[in-house]
């Protein structure tokens, strides 16, 4: 894995996209538990997504949401695309919020 000496990946990928608006979502999952949809025993698949841009978050989880997933807003790019990132706390584990 590469050093990004404590930069999130997603900073330095809206900085070479100039004007796009970046939500980073989905890479905490493992295809398996996504492919087998939002639903689990439990309740509810939760997707995790971090943003600088409040509308383009908000679109993001209009094209979610209806699919069944907890989708859950971890903040800014700096702050919630760390713990997102290859290596964070929350990739691989299969989290679901209780319905």
């Amino acid at each position: 894995m590469e050093n990004l000496h404590g930069r999130a990946s997603s900073d330095i990928v809206s900085e070479l996209a100039p004007g796009a608006k970046l939500v980073k979502a989905l890479n905490t999952l493992v295809v398996e538990n996504f492919e087998s949809g939002a639903t689990v025993p439990c309740g509810r698949r939760v997707v995790f997504m971090s943003g600088n841009d409040h509308l383009a978050k908000k679109q993001f989880r209009s094209l979610l949401s209806p699919a069944g997933f907890a989708i859950i807003d971890l903040g800014t790019l700096q702050v919630g695309g760390l713990v997102q990132q290859a290596g964070g706390p929350l990739v691989g584990p299969d989290f679901a919020v209780m319905t």
